[in-house]
């Protein structure tokens, strides 16, 4: 296994190895998979041999975007189009030998970019850690000897054995295995390793969260290519396409204010014929400044900072300072169900309770018309009912709930239908048949689909089955086509494609 014929990662197919084999793992027998791959289940590679495909196929590892960039991050506070209109502020009241006004608004310039940087650094300095919290090992047969090495050593035809609180170095076929799952928590397993890095399963996600999948070549002729381009380019730089609803929203105030500026100056000099005189000139640039509201930064700022302090109190890492605000502007949520709307834990439906008798114990979820959520306890043997009820002090606007799980059609509809995400029977025969027809879609269904036909229908899933990564970012951007503002939550490394194309990533877990 010498030669270098590895095809690139975008030719490669999901499933396979990183030099592709006759058919995917899962479809032959693993003894099909052992000759393939050269490889003694009993002895395991030989050193020499491990050496040569490390070598070819490269260390076992993903490749990723580099890591905190303190400058980048200065540059996002400065660079925008309200911090710019702040500094021409900040110029003009110079130039007119303001020196007080203009030291105030300096110092709120240089408050609030100091507060944005030192709070989004130390952020993703904290989500960054995350990475480094140790350097994982496996158990693997080398020279029918078990050995312990590093993950990044791991290479395609390394036989893996795996014990109670393993994880799993690389994409495996399995030879033996008792108890499975993705960590071990008892007995045993051993498989032999068909895939490493960017050409594994996880390493598919990476290249997702590396890649520019979400952005869209424009089309047409060069120079229409280039002034999309250009056009893209100022509307994000001065924060029109980009952004919050409300910074999209102040970045259109302060811009239509900074034209408003230049309005007021040019009929104070008109007024006054032009003039050149320095009284006439201080007035004009003395009532541009004026308009400008050089506080409504810094509250919005501090408000901000206050938030996210509060949320890191609860053990919520809020990476982004923006991100709390955009919380109020979310109309769907997409969420993954395992570890986010269902708990992994067990549910009370029979009690018996001493000097009372048995009762049996029913959870009514929450229900956004009466706002409340209801425990039904009914006594077994006399049948007496005890309704308990809590209801929320405020009343939350209308969020559309999508549930993307990997789950088998009829078991999501079962949950999404016992959490309150789909419509009880008598709502759904009030909706139009189409509608109807894929409230509940299976992801092949549609993936299935063209964006045409999605942006066709009535009403997009309210569950999606059997999801892949892909397909729940392809739910975002029909999302996005249809203008909603959408937030993502998921508790898995799957989700990380769909987290980072959302709006807003919520990460559940510890």
């Amino acid at each position: 296994m010498t030669e270098k014929n590895i095809p690139s990662i975008q030719d490669h197919v999901p499933g396979q190895s990183n030099k592709p084999l006759s058919q995917p793992p899962h479809a032959i027998e693993f003894s099909e998979v052992l000759a393939e791959l050269h490889v003694d289940p009993i002895t395991g590679l030989g050193e020499l041999e491990a050496q040569s495909r490390l070598a070819e196929y490269g260390p076992n590892e993903l490749e990723m975007k580099k890591g905190v960039q303190p400058f980048k991050i200065l540059m996002e506070q400065v660079l925008n189009a309200m911090t710019l209109i702040l500094v021409l502020a900040l110029a003009a009241s110079f130039g007119i030998q303001a020196w007080i006004p203009g030291g105030i608004l300096g110092a709120i310039i240089i408050f609030n970019i100091g507060i944005g940087f030192f709070q989004s650094l130390q952020a993703k300095r904290t989500i960054d850690s995350l990475r480094n919290l140790g350097a994982p090992t496996c158990r693997e047969v080398r020279d029918s000897k078990t050995i312990t090495i590093q993950t990044f050593e791991v290479v395609p035809g390394d036989v893996i054995n795996i014990g109670m609180g393993d994880a799993i170095p690389a994409d495996i076929r399995l030879i033996e295995a008792v108890n499975c799952s993705t960590v071990f928590t008892k007995d045993r397993g051993r498989g032999v390793v068909f895939a490493t890095g960017m050409f594994t399963e996880i390493g598919s996600i990476a290249g997702a969260l590396n890649g520019n999948a979400g952005n869209k070549a424009a089309t047409g002729s060069r120079l229409s290519r280039l002034w999309h381009t250009a056009v893209a380019a100022v509307g994000e730089f001065l924060g029109l396409t980009v952004g919050t609803p409300l910074q999209k929203k102040l970045s259109g105030l302060f811009l239509w204010l900074f034209a408003f500026a230049i309005i007021c100056v040019i009929i104070v000099l008109g007024v006054n014929k032009f003039s050149s005189r320095h009284d006439v000139i201080i007035y004009a640039v003395t009532t541009a400044v004026g308009t400008i509201p050089v506080s409504l930064l810094l509250v919005l700022t501090v408000t901000i900072a206050a938030g996210t302090k509060k949320m890191l109190e609860r053990h919520v890492i809020v990476r982004n300072l923006q991100s709390l605000e955009a919380l109020g502007g979310v109309t769907d949520i997409c969420s993954d169900k395992t570890g986010t709307i269902t708990q992994g834990r067990m549910v009370v439906r029979k009690a018996w309770l001493p000097s009372h008798g048995t009762y049996i114990i029913a959870e009514c979820p929450f229900d956004s018309d009466v706002k409340k959520m209801s425990v039904i306890c009914q006594h077994l043997a006399s049948g007496d009912m005890h309704v308990l009820t809590k209801s929320p002090r405020r009343v939350c606007s209308h969020v559309m709930v999508h549930m993307l799980t990997g789950d088998y059609p009829h078991t999501a509809r079962a949950i999404a239908a016992e959490v309150g995400i789909l419509p009880t029977e008598d709502k759904l025969r009030m909706l139009a048949r189409d509608t109807v027809q894929t409230i509940v879609m299976a992801a092949h269904e549609f993936d299935n689909m063209t964006d045409a036909q999605v942006n066709e229908l009535s009403e997009l899933p309210l569950v999606l089955a059997r999801c892949a990564p892909s397909t729940k970012v392809r739910m975002i951007k029909a999302l996005h086509r249809r203008g909603r503002y959408v937030a993502m939550t998921g508790d898995g490394v799957n989700d990380s494609p769909s987290l980072r194309y959302a709006d807003i990533g919520i990460t559940m877990g510890s």
